[in-house]
């Protein structure tokens, strides 16, 4: 099998295990008796928070191919038997402690990932996404499978389908090779080197807004559905539906790349994610609801095609996995400040508030983007691997 086709099989069956567990996390825990949005907030903080902590450290402790393939294949199978407890106790408390050390194992999975996947991606001249999309297609099915199987049977069933898909995927990760280009000595990343470029800085302001809400607004959205009555499968449909958008834009993007304009995606991206939280706080129907959703694979589906070229266009392929880690930090502080305070201004007011704060944020970012973020990033990437290192 060719490497490639590798990395695709793994990127698959991981979102696929993925798809039948977080999207419904939430409302797992909202089926517990005694724990409302406001704890659910708290639970849900929990992993971006504990992130900021297990980043860093995983980030250290893989410093080679060799022992980042072993931290992500033992981190599948942690998650994987945190689930199976998790769904054994009922308490806030127990819920509470499982959560924490889901999230201690969990919560840099994706970040390890990406960075393997973009320099992969990068040394073998493909696009990031042509690898990520087959996460993406592997959400269209587990979404849908997953909302028919809770409405039909129970979570349980669905939450032991994920932990055997996340041992497959760890133990796959043993059969794929190095996605570093071994006859060329790897170049020394530099943290500092990093931290001094405006360019750089500013895109992680933008980032950290435009992410903090779609994350936090993606989190509560089941329980959005859920209030307004409609069920887990209801939810499960949407959300197959708005990430077939997503794919079927990577796949038009990796079709038309070199004509990509990526300044005017950025601004498109973030612009209907301002639109679709402000729908989401409105009191329209619930059917205009999921059809405005939409933009939420629209305005995703860009920033998964063209964030990690913006980041080599500052940075240089070498700096990649270091960039890619501050995003990471960066998002995840106010994804741990909307999430907490999320829950509680929900149990205290509305959904409506909620969703109406979330939309002043992002407009302010769709603003902080055309001032200042919009005329650092290069047109597409062929001008930017050029310029990458005087680009300041």
């Amino acid at each position: 099998m060719k490497e490639k086709y590798k990395y695709y099989f793994l990127t698959f069956i991981r979102f696929l295990g993925d798809s039948f567990f977080y999207p419904f996390f939430a409302l797992y825990l909202h089926s517990k008796e005694g724990i409302g949005e406001g704890r659910i907030g708290v639970l849900i903080a929990i992993i971006p928070f504990i992130g900021l902590i297990a980043n860093p450290i995983l980030s250290k402790i893989c410093k080679n191919f060799k022992i980042l393939k072993i931290v992500l294949g033992i981190i599948g199978i942690l998650e994987a038997l945190l689930i199976y407890l998790i769904l054994n106790v009922n308490d806030f408390y127990s819920l509470l402690i499982l959560t924490i050390l889901l999230a201690l194992v969990g919560s840099s999975h994706y970040g390890l990932q990406d960075s393997l996947l973009t320099i992969f991606a990068t040394n073998n001249k493909m696009n990031y996404s042509n690898i990520r999309v087959w996460g993406s297609i592997a959400y269209i099915f587990g979404t849908a499978i997953a909302g028919f199987l809770i409405k039909e049977f129970n979570y349980d069933f669905c939450f032991y389908i994920c932990s055997v898909l996340f041992v497959m995927a760890s133990i796959f990760y043993l059969s794929v090779k190095s996605a570093y280009n071994e006859e060329k000595k790897e170049e020394k990343r530099s943290f500092k080197e990093v931290i001094k470029k405006k360019n750089f800085n500013l895109y992680v302001i933008f980032y950290m807004l435009f992410y903090g809400v779609f994350k936090t607004s993606n989190n509560f959205y089941s329980l959005l559905l859920e209030s307004r009555g409609l069920s887990e499968a209801i939810f499960g449909y949407n959300y197959a539906i708005f990430v077939s958008v997503e794919v079927m834009l990577l796949f038009l993007f990796d079709r038309f790349n070199k004509k990509l304009n990526y300044k005017r995606l950025l601004g498109i991206a973030v612009i209907s994610l301002s639109i679709m939280v402000l729908v989401n706080a409105s009191s329209l129907p619930s059917t205009l609801i999921i059809i405005f959703s939409i933009l939420r694979g629209v305005s995703w589906g860009i920033v998964l095609h063209v964030s990690n070229k913006v980041v080599v266009q500052f940075l240089g392929v070498k700096n990649t996995t270091v960039g890619t880690m501050i995003l990471d930090l960066a998002y995840s502080i106010i994804v741990i400040i909307c999430n907490t305070s999320g829950g509680h201004i929900i149990e205290a007011t509305s959904y409506q508030l909620f969703y109406f704060i979330l939309a002043i944020i992002a407009i302010i970012d769709s603003v902080f983007y055309y001032l200042f973020v919009r005329k650092h990033i290069n047109v597409n990437d062929e001008i930017a691997i050029v310029d990458n290192v005087d680009n300041n």
